[in-house]
């Protein structure tokens, strides 16, 4: 009798030792997900900001200029003519060859009577200024005509040429920039994002006022503004970022990654 109880407890305690070690690897698993859902939940509610490459920029005086696109054409036709009939005996300049005032440019046959020599004045006036603003438009175009005298003492500017003149208008304050650093906003309007004190993208809508190889001028940023030349097309107004200054060039190529750009 004391055998079969002492066999029953022993069956038992086994029991009871299995169902303890049961219950601790159920306690040791759950405890470690829990443990592991509180780690990773702070990364999911705290994402870290996005990386930008920014480049310090200051306005500088620029000129404003109105580009206009034309025909050269001689201030001044002269038609050379002799005071007298008469049939040319000799020429003395070669056709289209350039001639002064009290230059010989033929010899007239001398028949009855005494003819009188004439020789051609050419000039060119070289007065810079807009001497004539249609205000009437070219039914044609639709274009204004605007006649401006430029010098051209060397004669570097044949007559009937397309040509271009740029007249300043004003002095504003712009930055130069390069076109890869400017995008649209929702509203279509071309601008640059900058950072702010706060690490926070603005966007401002900005305005070419002049172009080059290197570059383009442009205004409506503020005098200082840290511009955004790398990753600009991945954020937006008023988001967070961490920004990393680098001196970017205008007239360089644009690095592909935040990485590549830091100095």
């Amino acid at each position: 009798m004391s055998e079969s109880v002492w066999q029953r407890l022993r069956a038992q305690s086994r029991l009871f030792i299995a169902l303890g070690i049961l219950i601790l690897v159920v306690v040791w698993i759950v405890s470690g997900m829990l443990a592991r859902e509180t780690e990773e939940a702070p990364r999911a509610s705290d994402p870290q900001p996005m990386a930008v490459a920014v480049t310090a920029l200051t306005a500088e005086p620029v000129e404003r200029l109105l580009v206009l696109q034309g025909r050269v054409e001689p201030d001044l036709r002269v038609m050379v003519r002799a005071e007298t009939a008469g049939q040319v005996a000799e020429w003395a300049v070669a056709l289209g060859a350039r001639v002064a005032v009290g230059d010989e440019l033929a010899n007239l046959r001398m028949d009855d009577r005494e003819a009188r020599r004439r020789q051609a004045i050419a000039r060119l006036r070289g007065a810079e200024e807009v001497r004539f603003v249609s205000r009437v438009a070219e039914p044609g175009t639709q274009t204004f005509r605007v006649e401006i005298a430029v010098p051209n003492p060397d004669e570097a500017l044949p007559s009937g040429i397309s040509a271009g003149v740029e007249i300043p208008t004003a002095v504003v304050q712009a930055h130069k920039l390069s076109p890869a650093w400017m995008g649209l906003d929702d509203a279509g309007r071309v601008g640059v994002k900058t950072v702010d004190a706060a690490d926070r993208v603005v966007f401002h809508a900005v305005e070419v006022i002049r172009a080059a190889v290197d570059g383009v001028w442009v205004t409506g940023l503020p005098e200082t503004a840290r511009v955004i030349t790398i990753g600009h097309g991945f954020v937006t107004d008023g988001e967070r970022v961490r920004p990393q200054a680098t001196q970017a060039d205008p007239g360089a190529m644009v690095p592909e990654s935040v990485d590549e750009a830091a100095p």
